[in-house]
């Protein structure tokens, strides 16, 4: 299945899969290898970036449902209190870093410019993606919880320290 999209898009995507191909997020394989071709297309992020999605739908209709509970920006606000510190991650990349598993693999090819690739990790555009990228930062989320009530629960020995070498 050809790329179809603008002039830029096609620039766009090509930049990107440059930028996979180094990564080893995707790589070149033969036709033989194929199971499935997905198209692929470009959406423009409201940041003016772009972002290259595998078209899975037929895919998709193969994989199993599963529900799952994702955390959205409202549940993290009713948790903020007043004096809360707060940081930010850049998470453009980490995507990607979710590697698929071998089985898989040959589901997730697409054609670019007459060359045929596969994905090795993570693509946007198949059903489980969200899943599996939730449940990995889950995992990482609690490790920053752990460190963050270790750093306020130091904060406040310290504290109490202070004042009791006030009361002196």
């Amino acid at each position: 299945m050809k790329f179809r999209g603008t002039q830029e898009e096609a620039r766009e995507y090509n930049i990107m899969l440059e930028e996979e191909l180094k990564e080893n997020i995707v790589i070149p394989i033969g036709k033989e290898q194929i199971k499935r071709y997905n198209p692929t297309f470009m959406i423009k992020k409201a940041n003016g970036k772009w972002r290259k999605i595998l078209d899975a739908k037929a895919l998709n209709k193969k994989i199993a449902d599963f529900h799952f509970k994702m955390h959205d920006s409202n549940e993290v606000k009713q948790t903020i209190r007043f004096g809360d510190w707060s940081t930010s991650l850049d998470l453009s990349s980490a995507f990607h870093h979710l590697m698929d598993q071998i089985e898989s693999q040959s589901y997730l090819t697409f054609e670019f410019q007459n060359n045929h690739y596969i994905y090795r990790s993570m693509p946007f555009g198949t059903k489980q993606s969200p899943i599996y990228f939730v449940t990995a930062m889950e995992s990482i989320m609690q490790q920053i919880r752990m460190m963050t009530e270790i750093s306020d629960n130091t904060i406040i020995i310290i504290k109490i320290f202070l004042l009791i070498s006030q009361l002196k």
